[in-house]
């Protein structure tokens, strides 16, 4: 019960208030509050948005992830499927178009 009632380390808000909307009450004495759901829905909102941008940025850092660097009209290597042992694992280089290149990186782009 009282798992319940401890506030979250990434949410800030304790399991049982996010899921029922209200502070349960548990064996420690604690002060009777009202709970507005808006505000603690934006809370843990901010918080798991805040807590996952944190683990993006130590994850790149780790593996030391960069932006793509190339343009719309560079040349670029395709990965073919292996048909037999004898074909090559890429295709000829070919010129990156508008429409592959914003469907693999729209969200970097756009």
């Amino acid at each position: 019960m009282n798992y319940r009632t401890t506030p979250h380390c990434t949410t800030k808000v304790p399991p049982a208030t996010a899921l029922f909307g209200r502070i349960i009450r548990a064996k420690l004495p604690t002060e009777s509050t009202t709970v507005n759901m808006d505000e603690i829905n934006r809370m843990i909102d901010k918080a798991d948005h805040d807590a996952k941008v944190k683990r993006k940025a130590y994850a790149d850092n780790r593996r030391v992830a960069k932006e793509p660097s190339f343009k719309i009209g560079d040349q670029v290597l395709v990965r073919q499927r292996k048909v037999n042992k004898l074909t090559p694992r890429f295709k000829v280089v070919i010129p990156l178009c508008k429409c592959f290149f914003f469907k693999k990186f729209k969200k970097n782009f756009l």
